[in-house]
């Protein structure tokens, strides 16, 4: 399927079964620090975004979301295109309702960033940069659901696994938090 993470043929070279490898995408997605995320929205289902404020492929995907109340959202901006890239993102970072924000840098409102913001927000673009690099994304728009990585725009697929996580019960999702926790102890041991 087109949601595989870049990986996935690494690990099959190495003869790796697919219980294995969406272990390995489980335990990489649970170390992200959300923490280190601009939270710009909040729902049922989480969804963590990799993007770039001028890539029309992010814009594509978060036309999508903007009609979607339902997801907590988390936001690494992986500022790729260039320094208006970087000024939008420090937009969002410095931005006292961070939403909204969001919102507008994807709309053609035209922003302002002073040179003080550009300072605060250069660390935490950094850090999203470094979290991005541990993962191995290169590209945006990235999105992580459920355990799964999505490469692209693919608002089909996107709108699959938030409505396949919106069923889940919460018995099933406390049995992939206990396999998760599982995982992490095996792999630090």
């Amino acid at each position: 399927p087109e949601y595989i993470f870049v990986e996935r043929r690494i690990y099959l070279a190495k003869g790796l079964d697919n219980l294995k490898i969406e272990q390995i995408i489980a335990q990489k997605i649970s170390q992200i620090d959300l923490n280190k995320a601009v939270k710009v929205q909040s729902g049922k289902v989480k969804v963590i975004t990799f993007t770039d404020p001028n890539c029309p492929f992010c814009k594509i995907a978060e036309n999508y979301f903007a009609k979607k109340a339902d997801v907590d959202r988390y936001v690494f901006f992986l500022p790729v295109q260039g320094e208006d890239s970087v000024k939008k993102a420090a937009y969002v970072i410095c931005s006292t309702d961070k939403g909204k924000a969001y919102s507008e840098i994807f709309s053609s409102t035209k922003i302002t960033v002073s040179q003080e913001c550009l300072d605060k927000a250069k660390s935490i673009i950094d850090e999203h940069r470094q979290i991005a690099q541990t993962l191995r994304i290169t590209g945006t728009p990235t999105f992580l659901i459920e355990n799964r990585i999505i490469h692209g725009a693919n608002v089909e697929l996107l709108e699959t696994l938030i409505e396949d996580a919106k069923k889940k019960s919460p018995k099933v999702q406390i049995k992939q938090l206990l396999l998760t926790a599982i995982i992490s102890a095996v792999v630090s041991v």
